[in-house]
């Protein structure tokens, strides 16, 4: 475990991105929340004998191994400088308790999960849906303002997103006749998450796309969380990537 122990008072909040094992939140009570989630002063970090968390705190990435009990003030100076500063993560911890995060839409029995009703997203890699047994449908993209179509595709289930480069603003997709909203934003709190994961320096893939889909979910992005599991899914065959997955649908309410 790397860690420099200096006591200090009142430190500022730490981010769990990531966890692996039976990592928990110790305060009056013992409590298992899945990543990611704010670990502050009031609560201890525990990581049992063969578990590992990742833990961002003032713009360094702390990879924590177990047997250990850690608190804020004991992860001062400890682990990788991220070359971030500290008020971008805190911005990100802030945006996260104050942001609300996009949810699933269903119409006439399609559901859409990549990208989510409604969300904030930089770049759309794919559109993803659920139809039942529907089997090929058309999907037609369009600006939301004046109905222009910018795409059209089909496909079962997802497909890759290949036309041109959209500009910021709404847009409405259509697929299988049934309609759903989203709005491409400047790339700013995405740029601060895929900076934050490069300077991290995890060398493990699987563990470093678990801390940016944990990153991006705190920062209520969760299309974007979802889809760069989806890229590290299907590079690497991993329980622990099919585990967030699901539980980041979940929260997204897609199941």
């Amino acid at each position: 475990m790397l860690l420099a122990l200096v006591a200090t008072s009142a430190a500022s909040p730490a981010l769990v991105t990531a966890a692996r094992g039976a990592v928990s939140l110790v305060a009056e009570t013992e409590t298992q929340p899945a990543a990611p989630y704010v670990l502050d002063d009031a609560h201890a970090l525990r990581v049992p004998d063969g578990a590992v968390a990742v833990v961002l705190f003032e713009g360094r990435a702390i990879q924590v191994t177990g047997p250990a009990l850690v608190k804020t003030a004991e992860l001062v100076g400890a682990g990788q400088a991220t070359g971030q500063e500290p008020s971008v993560l805190a911005g990100l911890i802030e945006r996260g308790t104050s942001t609300k995060q996009a949810g699933a839409t269903r119409a006439g029995g399609t559901t859409l999960s990549r990208p989510l009703q409604g969300a904030k997203v930089a770049t759309v890699p794919t559109f993803s849906w659920s139809c039942g047994d529907c089997g090929e449908v058309a999907i037609e993209l369009a600006s939301f303002l004046d109905d222009e179509v910018v795409w059209i595709s089909a496909g079962t289930n997802t497909v890759a997103y290949d036309g041109p480069a959209l500009e910021p603003g709404p847009y409405a997709v259509k697929v299988g006749g049934q309609e759903f909203s989203f709005r491409v934003t400047d790339s700013s709190a995405q740029d601060q998450v895929a900076a934050i994961v490069a300077g991290a320096g995890i060398s493990d893939p699987v563990l470093a796309a678990e801390v940016g889909a944990g990153l991006y979910a705190q920062a209520g992005l969760l299309s974007e969380a979802l889809w760069t599991l989806d890229a590290a899914r299907a590079e690497h065959d991993s329980d622990e990537l099919e585990a967030l997955t699901r539980e980041l649908e979940k929260r997204a309410g897609l199941e």
